[in-house]
């Protein structure tokens, strides 16, 4: 088969090491296996930051584009950086193969042609396939045990939470541990001292922009927002896992317990009042009619 027509697809999960290769490198490389080849790049498509595995969340639309491509039959060979750039799932993979079979288009990765109507080919890369998708399963959990780890541990996880500054260490960088951040600590307690005195979120919102002080990303303060910081039991030092009330936290609470419930019996208060509220709003609703608009 005389090979004229190319569609690249990159691929690169999200990457906090600097280390993988990134789409427009990945693209680089595989285009210039097209030019050694001869081959016309038709198309490019790319999932940037998106894993490919049966333990990742996001969804790849440059792959739903791939395959789309692919059944349009005007492209001779797909070409990946390497194997993996498809994914690490063993029925993404069945899927690609049979799609390619189906429509006569050939495989290139690491600059290797493959043609998968033949069984010697797909046995190659079906063993590819399934080292690819035992990766990712190990790597899931080792990344399960490290945050079941820290969480027994009490150690901090995730986004850095407002009021806190990360530690780092010297040699690599990594985080080891958060601390108060003194200025953003003051706001902190001041927000759960103003509404436990009785202001409302948005009066304490109000409070804060007028001064010029910002969230931690940098924007102005909504209600939302702060009832967000005062629905946050991190604050009077406890580590949440799964969703839940954990552990004791290895940081230094910035309120204490006793501030953090009297913040949350005013909120549940204020969330049942407005529930009864609704409720007799609308008793009558359905009951009687306007004798205006009727």
């Amino acid at each position: 088969m005389a090979i004229k027509t190319a569609l690249i697809y990159t691929r690169v999960s999200e990457d906090k090491t600097g280390e993988h290769r990134s789409v427009g490198e990945q693209e680089a490389a595989c285009r210039e296996t097209c030019v050694r080849n001869g081959w016309d790049v038709v198309e490019v498509l790319s999932d940037n930051s998106i894993g490919a595995s049966r333990h990742s969340s996001g969804h790849r639309d440059g792959w739903d584009k791939v395959h789309a491509r692919i059944k349009k039959r005007d492209i001779d060979v797909l070409v990946v950086w390497e194997f993996s750039r498809t994914g690490r799932d063993l029925a993404s993979w069945v899927d690609l193969r049979n799609a390619l079979v189906d429509n006569g288009t050939l495989f290139c990765e690491g600059g290797k042609i493959s043609d998968l109507s033949d069984s010697a080919e797909r046995l190659t890369l079906g063993v590819k396939s399934v080292i690819a998708e035992a990766a990712a399963d190990e790597t899931s959990a080792r990344v399960r045990r490290s945050l079941q780890a820290n969480a027994d541990r009490g150690r901090p996880h995730g986004r850095l939470l407002f009021g806190y500054r990360r530690v780092r260490d010297d040699r690599t960088g990594r985080p080891v541990g958060q601390v108060p951040d003194d200025q953003q600590a003051a706001v902190v307690r001041r927000v759960f001292a103003e509404y436990n005195a009785g202001s409302s979120r948005q009066d304490i919102a109000n409070g804060l922009n007028a001064e010029g002080i910002k969230t931690g990303t940098d924007k102005d303060w909504i209600a939302r927002r702060i009832g967000d910081l005062l629905r946050n039991i991190a604050y009077a030092g406890r580590r949440i896992h799964n969703g839940e009330d954990f552990a004791k936290a290895d940081w230094d609470p910035l309120v204490d317990m006793e501030t953090f419930l009297t913040a949350r019996r005013r909120r549940e208060a204020a969330g049942a009042n407005s529930t009864r509220a609704t409720k007799e709003a609308r008793l009558l609703s359905g009951v009687i009619r306007c004798g205006v608009c009727n």
